[in-house]
């Protein structure tokens, strides 16, 4: 979707200045608005400053991109996006590529909501803005991030979203990628604390397994020496019922010796 060139006053225009991707060729002027756009976003992460200095540079930059050639802004759907930080670094050095070997210069970034467009897209400003539509669809689809070319350029009569909807919001790409790698990091955590409760659990019943053959074995022995006493016993017994009936015996004898 094609539209006029966001100007210095729009907040959609370096809204993710942290993931923003300069597309200008020239070695010395890209670095000078990086830095610039650093500043930005050093001065909205602090809040004691009033002003990011955004405005300023948003100036400079359309001024720069005016001297370029004609610029407007394309909308180029990607509904199907990977919020992954790997993903999104892949797909900007595919897209930078792309575009500057075609000659294009320009702003691109990568919104998942805002107040016009209700699903994630991507945000050129620049040159050459029906070419670089072509192809930021192009690749979008070619990894799949958009069923077809069509439904990335969107429709001609499309009505922004705040005209719809009263209460509609931005959502953030970069609070999103560090919400997707924190639940990243917290399966990954979830996943070892598995691994360890299974290792865990299998070790106690080896243990256990260990444990109860042990007792097996004590049970058993014990069964044995309790056979062992008992027929002792019995042994003890009979001797000593045999010793018994000698002594009555012997006595008897001698009685009857001195009664004669």
């Amino acid at each position: 979707m094609i539209q006029p060139a966001r100007s210095s006053h729009s907040t959609s225009f370096l809204r993710e200045a942290r993931d923003a991707l300069v597309l200008i060729d020239d070695e010395k002027t890209r670095d000078y608005f990086l830095q610039k756009i650093a500043l930005i976003i050093e001065n909205r992460e602090n809040p004691d400053k009033l002003f990011t200095g955004a405005r300023a540079t948003k100036e400079q930059l359309l001024a720069y991109l005016k001297q370029q050639g004609e610029i407007k802004t394309a909308n180029v759907w990607c509904r199907n996006l990977i919020i992954d930080y790997e993903k999104i670094a892949e797909l900007k050095q595919i897209l930078g590529k792309r575009l500057l070997q075609n000659g294009i210069v320009g702003v691109l970034e990568i919104h998942l909501q805002d107040r016009e467009i209700n699903s994630p897209h991507i945000q050129f400003i620049g040159t050459n803005a029906e070419f670089a539509e072509q192809i930021i669809a192009q690749t979008l689809v070619r990894m799949n991030y958009e069923m077809n070319l069509e439904s990335a350029m969107g429709k001609k009569d499309f009505k922004p979203r705040y005209l719809q909807e009263q209460d509609a919001r931005i959502n953030d790409l970069q609070e999103n990628l560090e919400i997707n790698e924190y639940t990243k990091e917290q399966e990954k955590i979830k996943a070892e604390q598995g691994d360890d409760l299974n290792e865990f659990l299998i070790s106690m019943k080896r243990s256990n397994r260990r444990t109860i053959k042990q007792i097996d074995e004590i049970c058993k022995n014990l069964k044995q020496e309790s056979k062992m006493l008992k027929r002792a016993k019995e042994i003890d017994e009979v001797r000593f019922k045999g010793s018994r009936k000698q002594r009555i015996r012997n006595l008897k004898m001698r009685i009857h010796k001195r009664k004669r």
